[in-house]
């Protein structure tokens, strides 16, 4: 966006306070012998390479255990309480994020 007095205006999308509640889970000490979940937005279709990628390097680099990966049906919603159950159950880490 340009200003009429020239330059530019840079405008901040985040807000400047994040809604509060729930707990953060305990931090890992260590990934080996872990599952680590991964939870897709299933925006880049129909694979998130770099989610597959950084999965097998956790095995191999770090001893996970298992990579579990998941996927929402559509980017722009948040994800369901079905897909997230199986996420909280079978996985001691969980990775979300944006991709394009």
């Amino acid at each position: 966006m340009t200003n009429p007095n020239g330059g530019f205006i840079v405008l901040n999308p985040t807000p400047d306070r994040f809604p509060g509640g729930g707990d953060l889970s305990p931090r890992l000490d260590i990934l080996r012998g872990k599952t680590v979940a991964f939870l897709d937005n299933n925006k880049l279709q129909p694979l998130n390479k770099y989610f597959q990628r950084l999965g097998e390097m956790l095995i191999e680099r770090e001893g996970v255990k298992k990579v579990r990966h998941h996927h929402k049906p559509f980017f722009t919603r948040p994800a369901r309480q079905d897909i997230l159950d199986p996420v909280a159950e079978h996985a001691d880490a969980a990775v979300t994020g944006l991709g394009e």
